[in-house]
Order: structure tokens, then C-alpha cells, then sequence
């Protein structure tokens, strides 16, 4: 129903024995639910029904009519279009409901008039208290230094940081969760509702961390206020949505990609942090060997070709291909990245994010940077074989590619390329080099301990020694000895709450050279092109981490989680 000026009649203004009939008759029927009850009072008034706990409202629309006024009305803006708006009400006839329909239809509103529960409407009033908090525009949270400096002592004791949740006030629960994780360099946030309270969890160095159990009486609030940020549907709990917005802190801006889903005991939230301070991203930092480093620079020096960065979802791989990029950022030096998403904006880098609901997927995306005369191009990832064919192309035609795969080790790369439909002829002169790579716990240095391990232990852990590939080598690499007297394991203290502090990148590099080219025109399969590797003097990802372990830089356990046991 349309409400203009000239429509609200004094018939409807008036009109109240048809209502009251009705309630009535609808009193003694105990089985019928309230929305059923307010579906069959629209239908008598000849007005529209809805039920705001399934429709979308539009947070913009609810500061139309004031808090206080909705309230005494029992109404609620629930959506705009232009010049017309959607007004939900609980009871038409109140006389506070007429009157706020009249000023909008004074004001030029064409208003559509919507039947709702009362449970309806008091739903659009709580997301009204979240509007008064936000500004509709507002994307962006700032958090105070305050927010993060009180933050450390109750880090390190969990019973006192829930607490601590617990009696913030809900507009704030928001800023503290966010301050603990950034205080924690948390790499994302899981709130987890349970039958009878909520848990919060961050992921630190990429390992789940209980944080605090709060009452489940203050998560709808926080709920709420996440969605506003995040720009979702407040009032729909029922299907899975994605946002994002940004944190300011401390002058370093902070992007937070927001996905809720449906749980049996509410929605779950995950928000992942995004760190954009990509000068830390320096490829000497990132936890290659001296050896390994300098080939890696060697092979982004050259002036084309592809170098693939493999690893499962969550080893670094990003981070990585950001290292190569930030070191080869030269004025004269024109480099283009598609991802998904920018993770990283990096001064003097021509940053592109996909949308395939727009048609602007990897390929496209490739096949229009190509026209940009790049330099160098980074795709985030090759996911198809239009994307893996322009990719390709691109490196067999003067443009330095860098790109990722999903594969377990560096030579099954190659055989990953074959499967999308790369023809092993072009694979050969095309890629230049491949990294593989996975995440381990870095050990914090001021609580790091010593222990003696097992004799059985000791012994899988030499067996790895004398050389990459057991024998036939063409230099020894690995300098694993043959008589270890202890490793290290952490221990925990004030510095680093958990024993750990940070990650670090353990990495197996397979160049491309003659012999293993002509393994790969011949159709090898994975195993022979790894073996053929090792022989050649390839570090494996195994090796890599065992030296670490024995260095004091991370655990035995950590090598075995990431590679697999010993």
C-alpha cells in the first residue's frame, strides 16, 4: 500500500471495528503463531505483511525516523528507494504511528505502508541502537593507543581477559576483541556461540588459541555491531555473508574481511586481519637460506619467465610473491598484480582485485593487464587452464610472471600446469623456477629451552644428513650431523605468552635446468622429477625445517605438523 498526502483517508485513520474483531477471534486460537496472527490482521486491513526477522532492513532507512519516535509509534524505517520509503508498524492505528506517517508523506515521501509482529518490529529496533552508534557511511573503526596499551597483562592471563570482555560495555566489546587480536598480531578472529556462552579465539602464528568463554546474553549486540561495520544484512541470521571494513591503529590502517555463517546456536563470525605493512615484507626476512636466497634473487632478476610459488592455503605463498615484488619496485620497472584480494597495497604497484560476479576473473583480468605493457605481473593464483594458458603465454613472450599453486610439493607444479592443459613443450622454456613452501612457528628466543631428545629421534633426524638426496649429489647440502645433543621446544613467558613468536617460511627450490626440462618433455611423472632434483642438489622443505630446528629457530614438532613426520 502507498501512503501519499492526499491517500491517508480519514476511513483508515478511523477505521478500528474491523481490528478489533479480529483480535478477537484470532485470541482463541491458541495454535495460530504471532506471525500468523499478524499475516491474518494485514490481510482484514488490506495491508502488506512482511517478517523483518527473514527481509533485509536498510540501515540507512532506519535514520529517517528517529529512535524515540519509532518507538512510540511502533514503527521502523525499514528500506528507501529515492523518494519512497518502506515503514514497518506493529499497530497502524496507534496515534504516535498516524502522525509519523503524516510527516513523511508531508515531507515528499511516497510511503509504503507494511504490516509487522511485534517481535518484528522490537528486531528493527535493535538494529536502530546500532545505527545511533555508526554513521551509515561509516566503514572505518578507530582504536585509541588506550585501546591496546592496557591490553598485555590480561592477554597473558585469559580468566582476566574475559573478564575484561565481559564488563565492557557492548558498544566497546567490538574494540577490545579487535585491540586483542592486533595486540597478539592475531591473524584472525573466530567467535563461536555455544549452547550456553560464546568463544572467542584468535589465530596466532597460525594456531587456534582459546581466549575467552563470555555469557551468549551480550552476543546478539556484538553481532549486530560487526554487521553494521561490515556492511550485512542485520536481520538476516539464517544465510552466510561476507563484508569487510578497516581499523586505524596507531597510523597503520588494518582491513578486516568479515564471513558469517549459520550455526545451531547462532550465526559464527570469522573476521581475518589484513595487515597492510607491506614494508616488512623483505625477502630476506622471510626465512631462506643464504644459498636459497641467492638463487631466488638470480631468477627475479631475469627479464621474463614464470616463477611458481606452491603451498597449500595459509603457507605464505602471498607473502612471498609481495617480497619478490617489493624488491624489484624500481621507478623504471612496470608491475601489475590481479588478486583475490589485495592483501598488501604497495606504493608504485598497479593493484587489481577480481569479481567474478562482474565477469572480472584471473583470465580476463591476465588478458587486459597484458595490454598495460607490464614489466612484471603477478596473478595470485592460476586456478583454471584460461588463466594457466595466458600466464603461459605471457612468460613466453618478454613479461616476468609470478603466480601461485595449490600443490604439496615444488615438482608437482609441473604436473599441476599438464593438468590444466599447458602443453609440456611450453612448460619447459616457460618456468623458470619453483618454490614450494609451508609456515612454522618461530621459537621466541627469550624463553626457547633446550632438552635432550629421544635416541629414536636423533636418529630419524640424522638420517636426513650427508646430503639432499642420499648419495648421488652433485655437493653435499645439508649439514645435518650425525651426533645431535639436544633440540629446542618452547617454554613461554611475558614477552611472548605462548613460547612462539611469529612464523617463518621453510622452503624446497627446484629450478628449472637442462635435465629436468628434458624429464618433462618426455611426460616424467612427479616422483621422477622430484628425484632428479634432489640428485641435482634441491634442499627439501624436510631438510629445510630439520636445519632450523637444530638452529634453535623453531620445534622438531612444528617440522613434522607442516612436512609430515620424520
Amino acid at each position: 500500500m502507498i501512503i501519499k498526502k492526499s491517500s491517508i483517508s480519514e476511513e483508515f485513520i478511523n477505521k478500528e471495528s474491523a481490528e478489533e474483531k479480529l483480535e478477537k477471534t484470532v485470541k482463541t486460537m491458541r495454535h495460530i503463531s504471532e506471525e500468523q496472527e499478524t499475516c491474518a490482521k494485514a490481510k482484514v486491513l488490506g495491508l502488506k505483511y512482511m517478517d523483518l526477522n527473514i527481509v533485509p532492513i536498510d540501515a540507512d532507512a532506519l535514520k529517517i525516523i528517529p529512535l524515540s519516535e519509532a518507538r512510540t509509534g511502533r514503527v521502523a524505517a525499514i528500506k528507501k528507494s529515492g523518494r519512497k520509503i518502506y515503514v514497518a508498524a506493529a499497530d497502524p492505528d496507534l496515534p504516535a504511528a498516524k502522525n509519523t506517517l503524516h510527516r513523511l508523506a508531508e515531507s515528499g515521501f511516497g510511503v509504503f505502508l507494511i504490516l509487522v509482529s511485534q517481535t518484528s518490529i522490537e528486531r528493527a529496533w535493535s538494529s536502530y541502537d546500532l545505527s545511533a552508534v555508526l554513521e551509515p557511511s561509516s566503514d572505518r573503526l578507530i582504536l585509541k593507543e588506550e585501546d591496546l596499551s592496557d591490553l598485555k597483562k590480561s592477554i597473558a592471563d585469559l580468566n582476566q581477559f574475559a573478564q575484561k570482555i565481559t564488563e565492557t560495555p557492548t558498544s566497546e566489546t567490538i574494540n577490545l576483541i579487535l585491540a586483542g587480536a592486533i595486540k597478539t598480531a592475531s591473524s584472525d578472529i573466530h567467535l563461536e556461540p555455544a549452547e550456553e556462552f560464546v568463544r572467542l579465539r584468535y589465530r596466532i602464528d597460525g594456531v587456534l588459541v582459546d581466549m575467552a568463554h563470555f555469557p551468549k546474553k551480550i552476543y546478539p549486540h556484538l553481532v549486530n555491531r560487526i554487521k553494521m561495520l561490515g556492511r550485512l544484512k542485520l536481520n538476516l541470521s539464517n544465510i552466510p555473508q561476507n563484508g569487510r571494513f578497516s581499523v586505524s591503529v596507531l597510523n597503520q590502517d588494518i582491513d578486516i574481511r568479515v564471513a558469517a555463517l549459520p550455526g545451531t546456536f547462532g550465526e559464527d563470525i570469522v573476521m581475518r586481519l589484513l595487515y597492510q605493512n607491506a614494508a616488512a615484507l623483505d625477502l630476506a626476512q622471510i626465512g631462506l637460506r643464504p644459498e636459497g636466497l641467492e638463487k631466488i634473487k638470480h631468477e627475479i632478476s631475469k627479464p621474463y619467465g614464470m616463477i611458481l610459488v606452491t603451498g597449500p592455503t595459509g603457507s605464505g605463498k602471498t607473502t612471498t610473491l609481495y617480497a619478490f615484488i617489493n624488491r624489484l619496485n624500481e621507478p623504471e620497472t612496470k608491475i601489475i598484480t590481479i588478486e583475490d584480494p589485495v592483501e598488501y597495497k604497495i606504493a608504485g604497484v598497479s593493484q587489481t582485485q577480481v569479481k567474478p560476479e562482474e565477469g572480472y576473473t584471473f583470465a580476463t583480468g591476465l588478458s587486459a593487464i597484458l595490454r598495460q605493457d607490464p614489466d612484471i605481473v603477478m596473478v595470485g593464483e592460476i586456478r583454471d587452464a584460461d588463466t594457466a594458458s595466458i600466464a603461459v603465454q605471457a612468460a613466453s613472450t618478454g613479461h616476468l610472471v609470478f603466480s601461485t599453486l595449490h600443490t604439496n610439493n615444488a615438482a608437482g607444479a609441473i604436473l599441476r600446469l599438464v593438468e590444466l592443459g599447458v602443453r609440456p613443450a611450453l612448460i619447459a622454456p616457460s618456468v623458470n623456477v619453483v618454490i614450494a613452501q609451508r609456515l612454522v612457528r618461530r621459537l621466541c628466543p627469550f624463553c626457547r629451552e633446550r632438552y635432550s631428545p629421544a635416541d629414536e629421534t636423533k636418529e630419524k633426524i640424522s638420517a636426513y644428513g650427508g646430503s639432499a638426496a642420499g648419495g648421488k649429489v652433485r655437493q653435499p647440502i645439508v649439514a645435518i650431523p650425525q651426533k645431535i645433543d639436544f633440540l629446542w621446544r618452547a617454554k613461554g613467558c611475558p614477552k611472548c605468552n605462548f613460547g612462539y613468536k611469529g612464523r617463518v617460511g621453510i622452503f624446497e627450490i627446484l629450478p628449472l635446468s637442462p635435465k629436468i626440462n628434458r624429464i618433462i618433455l618426455d611426460m616424467a611423472v612427479e616422483a621422477e622429477i622430484d628425484k632428479t632434483a634432489r640428485e641435482e642438489g634441491m634442499l627439501t622443505m624436510k631438510q629445510d625445517g630439520i636445519l632450523k630446528a637444530l638452529e634453535g629457530i623453531t620445534t622438531i614438532s612444528e617440522v613434522e605438523k607442516a612436512t609430515g613426520e620424520l
